[in-house]
């Protein structure tokens, strides 16, 4: 009930099934007010609401046992809000919930069972914004349409009963376009096209009957053209351009090797679409493509490597053209590169630069020209005027940290959606919160000699943090002081700088560790510093401080000094009238001594000289041996852990590599991920071809793998025609992606031998550490038997245990 002070009349709020904006539960038990004039209520059974005087509507907060950022318990008995602005929820039954402002700036949309205005997949592959409706397509769980005014979800995914359907459940790329149509570009089902009048649904598909037909049911990328077309980038098979009057392609832009101007590489993951109609194409291993459709040609940008004028990566996943600033961003395997199109000069921003990885998966503009980029390790803010990056990850409320390729979107208001392996993370860079308020530091406890400094003792009589001045001997000579912010917005990310006036010289760089130790002091007065950072790197400018003194020996002592200075003044006097003697005495019988041996030393000199040419020529004849002994280590070491044929590592070297990351993964507690890779009817292939023509699948398949893998990956031939890859890092759902991802290219891949095309197919088991086994053997049988599941299930697939 609120009582209007003035009239001394009252407004009662109260449950109503039917207004969703209502109070949750009329049995509430606490009413508090936050710092934006919210009132937070909580009730026996009903969860929290937020209530919004402006509105007059209720926000409820209420538990749900599928989705763990929601709160513990419906039975809220307590609230407060503290100094941080965290607001705390006490629970009679289900202990204590925190929601910290900065968790809220990002909001994911993921799968949550039973919610049906979740989405039926978490793995987000595509984004599409329109003013009303948030498009989302996922890899495996269809289409979805969330309306952003009501937060209603529906969703559209294939049905083989219902040819009136979405054709494929794997959702590459989403267009809206202005007539009231939805095209949706899939993996396996071709392009869709969802009528939002008539509510029906049209597959274009490749039949291989018509030379019209689309080039391939596998796209990957759709987007305006411009007089009712699409440019259409596909997975493998190049770019079309699209119509969509006919539906029928109007022409298909592929690589052709004997010309130089065509398309460099038939995997497209991006286009940009210029003003003046040039599109620009990122592409999987060929580079930055700029097609002039006038011409037919295309204009190629590869990495040199060595140069500085290039672009970072071969490998592009995302661009953005910002043809205000004259600029196309490019965002690669290698960093961000941006291309001034005025100049053609590149420059590339990385990790040295402050990114989180190399890896840039998508691309977004922000205000003032800054950039808005999904990675492999988080999401990042980065400002190329300012040279500033502010980076994010899972711990301020990301869906996780890595993000899918090209799978982002910005809807008119500015509203931004980046999706992942775990959903989609939504936010709103304008109204972002940022944490103002620098926690306090304090201190904590005293160690000496590594050991606590129990408190009541002689040398902490109190507690740290109300001890003025820490007085202690010149034998307690290593000592570590212990801190800490008292701040509960993403207090992992706290940063910490101390000093110790009158011993440092400067502030220590920032970092999360609470305690500093400093040994062998100088007896002497200091005064100890410490300062702290909160989760958005706001410094709080005055520091806590402790004054030390360090008390000296007794023969450090001014008396013992003075008395010790007038004794060695005695003892050098006469010293130095003795040593006056003894040195005359010593010249003269050095006179005749020396005279002697400077004869000697001339006959020695000379057979010296004779003896180091000698061992001079002797050396030089050792060093030749000694490198080409060295050289020939080399190369039977290579021999020892390569296979000859697909210069991949041999199966001898696995044991040895498997031994050093194990014992890495266990040292740092990361996965490691392994898949064995069998290409499937190999034999038919030896038998209808030769072996010559297995030979040359065996060499172009593992230069295939070469490519899909990082640098710390390895690649063996595992026997025959098995492979294995080593994954370091990645766990069960990385692996997996990658090993779809090798999956699709190798479907691509085409082996040319004489005048034959072959085509081949994988089958891979996939086993990670130590999600399925902590034992090698273990493992690889694990990997083994999921392989041979997938040859039983019919091939071209990927199995995990």
């Amino acid at each position: 009930n609120r009582l209007d002070a003035e009239t001394q009349t009252f407004t009662s709020y109260q449950h109503n099934p039917e207004d969703s904006k209502s109070l949750s539960d009329n049995r509430t038990w606490s009413i508090v007010e936050d710092s934006q004039r919210m009132l937070w209520i909580g009730t026996e059974n009903g969860g929290v609401n937020r209530f919004d005087p402006l509105t007059q509507t209720f926000t409820h907060f209420q538990h749900n046992p599928n989705n763990p950022e929601s709160i513990n318990n419906n039975d809220i008995y307590r609230i407060l809000q503290d100094n941080s602005g965290v607001m705390w929820f006490a629970s009679r039954y289900g202990g204590v919930s925190l929601a910290a402002p900065a968790y809220q700036r990002f909001y994911n949309l993921r799968n949550i069972p039973g919610d049906p205005n979740s989405l039926r997949e978490s793995s987000v592959y595509s984004i599409f914004a329109t003013p009303d409706t948030l498009w989302v397509g996922t890899f495996g769980g269809g289409l979805h349409a969330l309306n952003r005014q009501t937060g209603q979800m529906q969703a559209f995914f294939n049905d083989p009963q219902n040819p009136n359907s979405l054709s494929n459940d794997k959702v590459y790329s989403i267009y809206a376009d202005p007539y009231g149509r939805v095209w949706v570009a899939t993996s396996g089902g071709g392009l869709n096209r969802y009528d939002l009048h008539t509510r029906q649904w049209k597959a274009y598909r490749y039949t291989g009957d018509d030379e019209n037909d689309i080039s391939s049911n596998y796209i990957t990328v759709v987007r305006p053209a411009g007089g009712g077309r699409l440019w259409l980038g596909t997975l493998g098979f190049g770019l079309d351009l699209f119509d969509t009057y006919s539906g029928k392609k109007i022409i298909t832009y592929a690589n052709d090797p004997a010309d130089p101007n065509s398309l460099s590489e038939n995997t497209v993951y991006d286009i940009a679409v210029q003003s003046n109609g040039d599109v620009w194409l990122a592409t999987a291993r060929g580079g930055l493509e700029k097609l002039n459709p006038q011409m037919g040609q295309f204009v190629h940008y590869r990495n040199q490597p060595g140069a500085n004028n290039t672009i970072a990566s071969d490998t592009v996943h995302a661009l953005y053209l910002d043809e205000a600033a004259g600029i196309l961003w490019a965002a690669t395997s290698e960093g961000i590169s941006a291309l001034h199109l005025e100049s053609q000069t590149w420059q590339t921003y990385t990790t040295q630069q402050g990114l989180p990885s190399n890896t840039i998966t998508s691309i977004q503009p922000g205000a003032e020209g800054a950039l808005w980029v999904g990675t492999t390790r988080g999401l990042s803010h980065f400002s190329p005027q300012q040279g500033v990056i502010q980076n994010y990850d899972v711990r301020d409320g990301l869906q996780g940290n890595q993000f899918s390729i090209a799978s982002s979107g910005r809807a008119s208001d500015g509203e931004l959606f980046f999706g992942g392996p775990n959903g989609l993370t939504c936010f709103s860079p304008d109204s972002m919160y940022r944490n103002p308020t620098p926690p306090q530091v304090h201190f904590t406890h005293l160690e000496l000699f590594n050991r606590a400094v129990d408190v009541g003792s002689d040398v902490l009589p109190v507690p740290l943090q109300y001890t003025p001045r820490l007085s202690l001997a010149h034998t307690q000579s290593v000592i570590t002081l212990h801190f800490a912010a008292l701040g509960h917005q993403i207090s992992a990310r706290n940063q910490y700088q101390y000093m110790l006036v009158g011993f440092d010289t400067e502030w220590s760089p920032p970092r999360s560790l609470r305690q500093a130790t400093y040994t062998n002091l100088p007896p002497g007065d200091y005064t100890f510093w410490v300062r702290d950072s909160n989760n958005d790197g706001v410094w709080n400018e005055e520091p806590a401080r402790l004054q030390i003194y360090i008390q000296p020996p007794w023969w450090g002592t001014l008396w013992f000094r003075l008395l010790a200075l007038f004794a060695f003044g005695g003892v050098v006097a006469g010293g130095l009238r003795w040593r006056m003697y003894q040195v005359n005495q010593t010249n003269r019988k050095l006179e005749i001594v020396v005279a002697q041996r400077t004869s000697e030393l001339r006959k020695e000199i000379m057979q010296r000289q004779r003896m180091e040419e000698q061992i001079l020529q002797t050396n030089q004849v050792l060093q030749t041996k000694l490198d080409e002994i060295t050289r020939l280590q080399i190369q039977l070491r290579e021999q020892a852990i390569t296979d000859s044929l697909t210069s991949l590592y041999n199966r001898r070297y696995l044991e040895e590599i498997m031994r050093i990351e194990l014992s890495r993964a266990t040292r740092y507690q990361h996965p490691i991920c392994l898949a064995i890779a069998d290409i499937d009817h190999f034999k038919r292939v030896n038998d209808t071809y030769g072996h010559q023509a297995g030979d040359q699948v065996l060499r172009q398949l593992s230069a295939c793998l070469q490519s899909q893998i990082r640098k710390e990956d390895y690649a063996f031939r595992y026997g025959g025609e098995e492979f294995l890859l080593i994954l370091p890092g990645m766990g069960m759902e990385e692996g997996v992606q990658r090993a779809s991802q090798i999956l699709d290219t190798v479907r691509s891949l085409q082996v040319q031998y004489e005048d034959e095309v072959i085509q081949v197919t994988l089958s891979i088991g996939v086993a990670a550490y130590p999600r399925h086994s902590n034992n090698v053997d273990h493992l690889l049988s694990l990997a083994d038997d999921a392989l041979y599941e997938a040859k039983q299930q019919g091939r071209d697939r990927i199995v995990t245990p």
